[in-house]
């Protein structure tokens, strides 16, 4: 009877600290713990960085933030040493990882041989979620589905009469993006406005970023001057945000979303924005960039999210982890408990749903997140 009891005890703890993104291990809560920040390097995402920063100053003893080194394009690997070394502290429970790259995969797949305790909370692109969703508790991502309609019904209540949607060869092959296109087009059609394709040089190509860039620059003021100035423009590679928002607001057209819809993306660079003293402060951000639309008389015709998905996910995930660390939270994943710590950061009009694949489904850990428009 004993031994048999003992297999039984056995079975249980095996069950108990297996993998984990399944929603079934409960948590009791530790009185020492640490929750470990992910984040790009200073010079490559200063608006997370300093998030990062930030979170951790306000709560040094339970919060640590670490960088990807600075070669982690080039050697992904380097990531997987950065992720596996925090299963060495017995402390840490969280990893928070805001942008997904390279590497980090493999590194969450060697980390969890040694420990399935840990809760993974990631924020990532549709490009990489069949490969990150099955490995995180709690993943993030844009809503691209939505948008195909909110981009167009956010130009169409900005009066524009045309959309001209700009792309490029490299990005075309994308099947996300190409799908992306058609919900767009659809939309259009439904609200009766023209839909114009243009193909911008790959930023890939033989003239790199800066032929891509001239190219916007030259171009934007023809199709303003082809359709009017009723004419909103939505460009899908992040090469060709600065030079968007730029010849927009000089020509006084019309711009309902960049394709990275954080007010940190193009604004700040296009409009030479200065935040030093105001890192990762969007108020002071946002109340910069409508001076600088007002001072083109552009008002009311440039917009974005009024936070960033990056700042979402490292404060709504700090938020609902502590929850975790401390035992309030039982499940790895409990959905109105992170669908109310994201409400408290993103406008209290973001809607919040289900991540579908193509490969896995409907995610059910996944939070896909279209935040309100901030207009500027």
């Amino acid at each position: 009877m004993r031994k048999i009891m003992c297999v039984l005890l056995a079975v249980l703890l095996l069950i108990c600290t297996s993998a984990c993104a399944d929603n079934k291990i409960s948590n009791t809560g530790k009185t020492e713990f640490k929750i470990a920040l992910i984040t790009k390097p200073l010079l490559e995402d200063r608006e997370t960085f300093e998030l990062a920063q930030q979170l951790q100053q306000k709560s040094s003893n339970n919060i640590v933030a670490i960088t990807y080194p600075h070669n982690y394009e080039t050697f992904p690997e380097q990531i997987v040493s950065a992720i596996t070394a925090l299963a060495d502290d017995p402390a840490v429970r969280v990893i928070i990882i805001p942008e997904v790259v390279d590497g980090i995969a493999a590194g969450i797949k060697k980390l969890r041989e040694t420990r399935n305790d840990i809760l993974i909370i990631t924020g990532m692109s549709v490009e990489n979620a069949a490969e990150i969703a099955p490995l995180s508790d709690l993943c993030f991502i844009e809503d691209k589905t939505t948008t195909g309609t909110t981009i167009i019904e956010q130009a169409v209540s900005m009066k524009a009469k045309t959309f001209v949607y700009i792309t490029c060869k490299n990005d075309l092959a994308n099947s996300n993006v190409s799908a992306h296109e058609e919900l767009l087009k659809e939309t259009c059609s439904t609200m009766e406005i023209p839909f114009v394709e243009a193909i911008a040089p790959d930023p890939f190509g033989a003239d790199g970023v800066l032929g891509t860039q001239s190219w916007i620059k030259e171009n934007v003021p023809l199709y303003v001057g082809k359709y009017g100035k009723s004419t909103a423009f939505y460009a899908t590679n992040e090469a060709m945000s600065v030079p968007l928002v730029q010849q927009v607001a000089a020509c006084g057209a019309i711009l309902p979303q960049l394709c990275n819809p954080s007010p940190y993306h193009g604004y700040p660079d296009a409009f030479n924005i200065d935040l030093t003293n105001h890192d990762a402060d969007t108020s002071h951000l946002l109340h910069q960039i409508k001076s600088a639309v007002a001072s083109y008389n552009n008002e009311g015709r440039m917009a974005s999210w009024s936070v960033s998905q990056n700042a979402i996910v490292l404060k709504a995930g700090v938020d609902y982890s502590l929850q975790w660390c401390n035992g309030t939270v039982k499940k790895r994943c409990h959905r109105s408990t992170m669908a109310k710590a994201v409400r408290s950061v993103a406008n209290s009009e973001a809607t919040i749903g289900y991540y579908t694949d193509e490969k896995l489904g409907k995610i059910s850990h996944s939070f896909a997140i279209q935040d309100a428009y901030y207009i500027f």
